[in-house]
């Protein structure tokens, strides 16, 4: 065994043990409340890689070197690349880095193969679309990045907050189309259970259903390099994985909130379902009261308040620490700071009538309909093409300006479950799995 291999057998143990360590750590920091979303989610990821990095750690240690280093010829401008060793689908699925130690490596690779006279690193070539193409030359289509690279991207998309994270998701083609059942048990259409009488004719009824779909669409992050960027791999890999995947986190959970559907996901705050609540009489103009929390509590549907969070912009936060219901005895606080006695408070922003508060920067300014709400976000489904970004570098686009393009695309779609707000049994009164507090301008 090489001492390459020797090495990235000794990265696999030591991000195995990573891994381990923090399965640990989140179970240690949840002995005494419930898992949330995230920690689940966080967990179900670890678990994947766990078995992953066990796999890899055994197939290297069963055979030694996996790949061959094919050898590579550079004459003028015109490279190509050797036949590349059979088996190569399966050396990449036994390592989705295809040798590159990190994002840097990779990309400073793509940035010598641009250069005149260069020769072409022959793990680029275990990358390439087609065994049919000259895959080692960047202007027939570019070089895709290694898979490990894109879940990692894909974790810092679904970091703790993130409402992406806390959405209903699901693996699609092209477009997802689903049935619908909206009726309410007491509803009067769709089908129904009567009391019979012995030898009665039982009376018939029929299934009501609507169709509800959406078509993947597009989310694409462009982004330049210097080549003297691309001259230091640690800064670089640190530089594009934190601000990409910045960018494009806030563009999912933007849109899960206050997106259009044209060309973007719809977004709650612009869905039919959604049910908003009035201000007060006589309310004072950028203000939030108990009446106002209380009367959106009781909008949302009873049977998803157990999963339900608060959303709100952080200058709504101010109106809330001195919030109080009026009692027999002494005032009750709507809110409860963290860390208060009562288990219910240790979410990290405290609880607002039980639930959990997350500040977030799509909702509306005070005042503005949009800066505060309760919602259900399992109600909301995202459908997507793969599970992560998928990235593609170029070294020709801005050839003459020195720089090397990183494009990461990302396909999905995204739409609340609902197409209508909740009749009540009796009376007047609609819930929902959304609400929202009317402007207050």
């Amino acid at each position: 065994m090489g001492n390459e291999d020797q090495d990235r057998l000794s990265q696999l143990r030591a991000n195995l043990q990573n891994l381990r360590d923090e399965a640990k750590q989140i179970a240690e920091g949840r002995k005494a409340t419930e898992m949330s979303a995230d920690d689940i989610a966080r967990l179900e990821e670890i678990e994947s890689q766990v078995d992953y990095t066990v796999q890899q750690i055994e197939a290297r240690e069963r055979i030694g070197r996996l790949t061959a280093e094919p050898e590579r010829q550079a004459q003028g401008s015109q490279r190509r690349t050797a036949p590349l060793p059979e088996g190569r689908s399966t050396q990449r699925s036994l390592d989705p880095r295809c040798g590159f130690l990190h994002f840097g490596d990779f990309a400073q690779a793509i940035a010598m193969a641009g250069t005149p006279q260069a020769q072409i690193d022959p793990r680029l070539a275990q990358m390439a679309p087609s065994t049919y193409s000259v895959e080692g030359v960047g202007a027939d289509g570019g070089y895709a990045v290694p898979p490990e690279f894109s879940t990692q991207i894909m974790q810092y998309v679904g970091e703790q907050g993130a409402l992406y994270g806390m959405v209903d998701k699901t693996p699609v083609n092209n477009s997802l189309n689903w049935p619908v059942d909206e009726e309410s048990p007491w509803s009067t259409s769709g089908p129904q259970a009567y009391w019979e009488g012995e030898g009665d004719l039982y009376a018939q009824s029929k299934v009501k259903l609507r169709t509800a779909g959406m078509r993947l669409n597009k989310l694409v992050a462009l982004c330049p390099v210097t080549d003297e960027l691309l001259e230091d791999a640690p800064q670089l890999s640190v530089y594009l994985s934190s601000v990409i995947s910045r960018k494009l986190r806030w563009k999912v959970d933007f849109a899960i909130l206050q997106g259009t559907g044209a060309g973007m996901p719809l977004g709650i705050l612009r869905a039919p379902c959604l049910k908003s609540v009035a201000k007060e009489e006589s309310q004072s103009a950028d203000t939030v009261n108990s009446s106002n929390i209380i009367k959106m509590y009781t909008a949302l549907y009873g049977q998803f308040r157990g999963n339900a969070v608060w959303l709100l912009n952080q200058d709504v936060e101010p109106q809330l620490f001195k919030m109080v219901i009026a009692g027999s005895s002494s005032d009750v606080p709507i809110w409860l700071p963290p860390g208060n006695y009562n288990a219910l408070a240790n979410a990290p922003n405290g609880t607002l009538l039980g639930r959990p508060m997350i500040p977030h920067q799509a909702c509306e300014t005070l005042g503005d309909h949009g800066d505060i709400l309760l919602c259900d976000l399992s109600q909301y489904i995202i459908g997507y093409k793969s599970a992560g970004p998928q990235f593609a570098s170029s070294i020709h686009l801005y050839f003459d300006y020195g720089m090397t393009a990183v494009r990461a695309t990302w396909r999905l779609c995204g739409m609340p479950k609902w197409s209508t707000v909740i009749s009540a049994r009796d009376g007047s009164a609609t819930y929902s799995p959304f609400v929202s507090l009317a402007e207050r301008g």
